[in-house]
């Protein structure tokens, strides 16, 4: 963890968090309290501040004093104010100039443009497609062995396949 607060910030905010409480349930309060120091001290002061709120805080989290249960809020508020640092730092980066314009690049996108709307005016069957730059083209004939809707009725019925075509009205 980076900037952590000092021992002084953190004596005081233990000394808060404490405050809420009606006794140190451990062996040894005083352990207990200079143990609860040294953990908030690895912290940041954003994070030490979010901890001794009586709102929000360890006091409001947690119902039963132990450092472990502490530890686990307070590495959630850690990741949250990294996820803070983060956004503000990404937020004040100098923006990339934009590149220079290159107009042939935009003659190309603009040619190409044109052509997409008139075929797009056009239709869009296969026969309207636009063949390669400059070439006048002929869409291939339509395939002679292609079967018709009744002559694959006729097959499915010969083999029993079951399968019943949409009509036109469908």
């Amino acid at each position: 963890m980076t900037s952590t607060c000092s021992q002084a910030a953190a004596a005081a905010a233990a000394r808060r968090i404490l405050g809420f409480y009606p006794t140190i349930p451990a062996s040894d309060p005083k352990g207990f309290a200079a143990g609860l120091v040294q953990l908030l001290s690895t912290y940041p002061t954003a994070v030490i501040e979010r901890a001794a709120d009586p709102v929000s805080g360890i006091p409001s989290k947690v119902e039963f004093l132990n450092l472990a249960a502490i530890r686990k809020h307070l590495d959630v508020w850690y990741g949250d104010h990294a996820d803070e640092v983060r956004r503000a730092e990404r937020l004040s980066r100098k923006a990339l100039p934009e590149p220079p314009r290159d107009e042939e690049v935009a003659s190309r996108i603009t040619k190409g443009l044109a052509e997409l709307s008139r075929h797009i005016k056009s239709g869009f069957s296969p026969s309207t497609a636009p063949g390669p730059a400059g070439a006048d083209h002929e869409c291939a004939p339509a395939n002679p062995s292609a079967v018709s809707t009744d002559q694959l009725r006729q097959h499915y019925a010969a083999h029993g396949l079951g399968f019943r075509p949409r009509s036109a009205e469908q």
